[in-house]
């Protein structure tokens, strides 16, 4: 069961890095292509938050993948905790290019942004506590 519960958190943690890649390179795209006499601020924040995240994101999808192939071991727990600080870096700064990319287009909405984003993350974060499994339900962590 709690191999069953981890495989889903890594899929989970998949799912939200492959989002923040997918939406860093979209805007990366564009703003890679704006001449180096043009970059206003905005941009080169945005650029330098995607540098900072998407190598954490997508070590952590090869790290996934890896330890799905070598099943056997456990890893050590400073390990853990250094992976996961990793990833959460790696969110932190695909959101704050996100939003920066916002702030190019206009300040105000960038700002709206990380409200919306805040608003959004404690409606989640008091709403989390109060799921729980129940026995019968369709629950992967359940196999």
């Amino acid at each position: 069961m709690q191999q069953s519960k981890q495989e889903h958190t890594n899929r989970l943690y998949d799912l939200y890095a492959e989002g923040l890649i997918v939406i860093s390179f979209v805007i990366l795209q564009a703003f890679l292509s704006v001449p180096r006499s043009e970059l206003d601020m905005p941009i080169y924040l945005s650029v330098l938050a995607f540098a900072i995240a998407l190598p954490p994101l997508t070590s952590i999808i090869v790290l996934h993948i890896l330890e799905k192939r070598y099943t056997y071991g456990t890893p050590d727990g400073k390990a853990v905790g250094r992976v996961q600080t990793a990833f959460f870096v790696g969110m932190v700064a695909a959101v704050i290019g996100i939003g920066a990319a916002f702030w190019h287009v206009a300040w105000f909405i960038g700002i709206l942004f990380f409200t919306a984003l805040l608003v959004v993350t404690a409606l989640i974060t008091k709403y989390l506590p109060h799921l729980h499994d129940h026995p019968g339900s369709n629950n992967p962590d359940e196999t």
